[in-house]
């Protein structure tokens, strides 16, 4: 070889990495399996909660809505639609700068760190 070249480093040696990669696999699919059944266990948790605590008819809870009764003579309700207007108007902006920053700062740093190892 060479001397001006310069030499890549070594990798180890297959079976230590194939043992480790299983590890390292077998390691997150426990963690995701954890997630998933303690996020299945909260979403039944509340499902339960909100079966067991709605009104039947049989018992009256009046902690659910307190403000649904007309007891503010004078307040003025405000329009749902100009709320959805105004959500979907904000919305689309935030994507909008979004997409900005991402075109201005992380397009040209991937093509910085993709280019000297000729990955495009």
């Amino acid at each position: 070889m060479p001397s001006g070249l310069i030499q890549p480093p070594t990798l180890l040696p297959t079976s230590i990495s194939a043992s480790s990669s299983k590890i390292h696999r077998h390691k997150y699919s426990l963690r995701a399996l954890f997630r998933s059944i303690s996020f299945l266990a909260l979403v039944a948790g509340y499902c339960l909660y909100a079966h067991y605590s709605s009104d039947d008819g049989a018992q009256t809870t009046d902690f659910h809505r307190r403000l649904e009764d007309d007891g503010c003579d004078g307040v003025v309700k405000a329009s749902s639609t100009l709320h959805l207007v105004l959500l979907i108007a904000g919305v689309l902006y935030l994507f909008l700068a979004l997409a900005v920053v991402c075109d201005e700062f992380f397009v040209p740093s991937l093509e910085e760190m993709s280019s000297p190892r000729h990955l495009n």
